[in-house]
């Protein structure tokens, strides 16, 4: 969704010549070149499931933001490692898989939620389209 938007913006400031500040080609091949990304979930989930892991399937809401690690603040993507901290009311801190066992090498007392199956984000991918602006 947020690309689609950032294309129409790109497409807008070419029609009324003005200098885009999203380099939106760019953005697009670096779009591209995520299947490694995809590779690594998939690896990734797989290395769970085969060591016992349980992974719960929540899928996302439309425009959910995008979710941080607690510990580092790299964005976490599709595979998020939950943990409960224990205060007064329930409160979910979500972490990188590095923080998440950091904490707990076993990943004891860490839920483990996947918000896109695996065939959603190779559809996403296959039906990417970079199309070059009209000139």
């Amino acid at each position: 969704y947020q690309y689609q938007l950032a294309l129409e913006r790109f497409e807008w400031n070419e029609v009324k010549k003005v200098k885009s500040i999203v380099p939106m080609i760019h953005v697009s091949w670096n779009v591209a070149r995520t299947v490694k990304s995809m590779k690594h979930i998939q690896v990734l989930r797989d290395q769970l499931v085969a060591g016992g892991k349980k992974i719960s399937y929540q899928s996302r809401v439309k425009e959910e933001p995008a979710y941080y690690c607690n510990e580092c603040d790299v964005e976490v993507f599709d595979l998020l490692f939950v943990t409960s901290e224990s205060n007064s009311r329930k409160t979910y801190m979500v972490h990188c898989e590095d923080c998440a066992r950091h904490r707990s090498p076993s990943l004891a007392n860490v839920v483990v939620l996947e918000q896109y199956r695996i065939d959603e984000l190779m559809s996403a991918y296959d039906s990417f389209n970079l199309c070059s602006p009209a000139r």
